[in-house]
């Protein structure tokens, strides 16, 4: 996403960049930042920045996947026949823990961003972490009826639940008690609900 020139820079002027864009990110929606303002920030001309990006949509896709990596580099995922509600949940946790810090405004603006208007501007682009589970999970443990595509449905569902959720509180509008109750809550419902049903439904005719 970034042109080579980028990787030749200094650190210290790297970081000055990316500084730069992260906080445009994390104040405007995408639509209403520019790199007149990005390049004028960073203290680079907007000639020099194109030398680095491309445009704007290549400096916040490497933003986007250098988090993701930071983040699940920290929570030690490894993609081997690992849980998707297990890497929902604490990627939860750790959004929660974000409360307060720049990283805060940036995943808020990211939220406002995912709308079936902009979305395809960037999230196409990005290596979902589902892609990876989908290659490496055992939906047996869960049941044997459920489809695929039907199972990766739910667990869309309690994905964009974590996120209403996350909002609430990075809102004040819950208290982080509530916010945890309440993911747990669907959560949950989810696996021990609706799967617990499906997997009820099969045992029932196959008996």
């Amino acid at each position: 996403m970034n042109k080579p020139a980028f990787d030749k820079l200094k650190p210290e002027k790297q970081k000055r960049i990316l500084n730069a864009a992260f906080n445009e990110f994390s104040k405007y929606p995408y639509d209403k930042c520019s790199v007149f303002q990005i390049a004028k920030n960073a203290k680079i001309s907007r000639a020099s920045f194109y030398f680095y990006f491309s445009d704007k949509k290549d400096i916040y896709l490497y933003i986007l996947n250098k988090l993701k990596c930071e983040i699940f580099s920290d929570l030690e995922i490894k993609f081997d026949a690992v849980d998707p509600f297990d890497v929902i949940l604490k990627l939860f946790y750790k959004f929660v823990e974000f409360k307060g810090t720049d990283i805060q405004n940036f995943i808020e603006m990211f939220f406002k961003n995912s709308t079936p208007t902009t979305q395809n501007i960037f999230v196409s682009d990005i290596n979902s972490p589902k892609q990876d589970l989908k290659c490496k999970m055992d939906l047996s443990k869960y049941t044997s009826e459920i489809t695929e595509s039907q199972f990766f449905t739910l667990v869309d569902m309690v994905f964009y639940g974590m996120l209403k959720s996350l909002h609430f509180y990075y809102q004040d509008k819950i208290s982080k008690e509530e916010v945890l109750e309440s993911f747990n809550k669907i959560t949950y419902y989810s696996i021990n609900g609706i799967l617990k049903e499906k997997q009820n439904a099969w045992t029932k005719r196959n008996c």
